[in-house]
């Protein structure tokens, strides 16, 4: 996967939406976010640590795929929220 943002600090819009929390158990791992609504990827990161809360930026339903390789875990229809939620995903790589 490509990375395309390196850090979501320095990608500022208005209205930011939240997806669920994500606890891996190997740190340091590349996510991709991708909007059910067109199928597109929205961003791809490597993360810092093993822990990540997935920032959108529209209403809707998004995949996220965590890991690389033949350690990726995919989850489909994560609907975003106006703020930061209690619920996580811990994801076992």
């Amino acid at each position: 996967w490509p990375v395309i943002i390196n850090q979501l600090d320095n990608y500022q819009k208005a209205s930011k939406k939240y997806l669920p929390n994500l606890v891996l158990n190997k740190p340091d791992q590349v996510i991709q976010v991708i909007s059910e609504k067109n199928n597109e990827v929205v961003y791809t990161l490597r993360i810092k640590g093993s822990e990540f809360t997935p920032v959108v930026y529209n209403e809707g339903t998004y995949t996220v795929e965590a890991g690389e390789g033949n350690n990726k875990k995919v989850f489909t229809g994560l609907k975003s929220k106006n703020r930061k939620g209690s619920k996580s995903i811990v994801i076992e790589l």
